[in-house]
C-alpha cells in the first residue's frame, strides 16, 4: 500500500483536499495518514515565588494571579493531552466516511509552531510515499507576509507532492 500524508489545520480550506483524494487514489491501494498540526501549548504555571528578604520573611507571588496558578497549576502534558483529545475527535468524524468507502486511514497529532517542519518530520518518520495538501497559492507580499508552507514543503520534499488550489470560501 501506498502512503499518502495528507496535512489539514482544522479549517474548511484545507478540508477540501480530500474530494480530490477520494478521485484520484484507490481505497484498496492507499493508506491515508491524516496530519494535524496544531500550535504548540504551554502549562498555565506560576513564575517562581521571589525569595524572602528582610521586609518580607515568606517567599511571595508577585502577583494574586500567580498565587492562584500556584493552588491550581496546570501543567504542559495536561494541555497537550486535552488539545490532542480534541483533535482526535475533530479528525475522526473527517475520517470516518472514508474508513467506510474501505480506506486504511490513520490520525497523527503534532504540536509545533511551524508546520512545514513538522510536515517534513512526519514524512520521514512514517516513510510516505506522498503528501497531499491544498495550497492558497499566494504570490508577492501576501506570500512574504503570511508565507507558504506548501513551498517550504514542495523544495524540501524527495517525494511527489499533490497540492490542490481550491476556492476559498466565504
Amino acid at each position: 500500500m501506498k502512503k499518502i500524508l495528507v496535512w489539514l489545520d482544522g479549517t474548511d480550506f484545507r478540508r477540501q483536499i480530500i474530494p480530490h483524494l477520494e478521485a484520484f487514489f484507490c481505497p484498496t491501494e492507499h493508506e491515508l495518514i491524516f496530519l494535524r498540526v496544531a500550535r504548540s501549548v504551554h502549562g498555565l504555571v506560576p513564575e517562581p515565588p521571589q525569595d524572602a528578604t528582610t521586609e518580607f520573611r515568606e517567599p511571595g507571588y508577585r502577583s494574586e494571579q500567580d498565587a492562584q496558578r500556584a493552588r491550581h497549576p496546570i501543567f504542559e502534558d495536561q494541555v497537550r493531552q486535552s488539545a490532542e483529545a480534541g483533535l482526535e475527535a475533530e479528525l475522526r468524524k473527517i475520517i470516518r466516511p472514508l474508513k467506510d468507502a474501505g480506506y486504511k486511514a490513520s490520525i497523527y497529532i503534532r504540536f509545533s509552531n511551524e508546520p512545514s517542519k513538522a510536515i517534513l518530520k512526519c514524512v520521514d518518520e512514517l516513510k510516505v510515499d506522498m503528501v497531499a495538501m491544498t495550497t492558497h497559492g499566494r504570490t508577492g507580499l501576501t506570500r512574504l507576509i503570511f508565507g507558504n508552507v506548501a513551498e517550504k514543503v514542495l523544495h524540501k520534499l524527495s517525494v511527489p507532492v499533490m497540492l490542490v488550489r481550491p476556492v476559498e470560501r466565504g
